[in-house]
């Protein structure tokens, strides 16, 4: 998953999970 681009309706759990 690209996570280079964080939205930001994209809770931070999410980012967390994609590192």
């Amino acid at each position: 998953m690209s996570g280079t681009n964080p939205k930001p309706t994209i809770p931070a759990s999410t980012a967390s999970s994609a590192l």
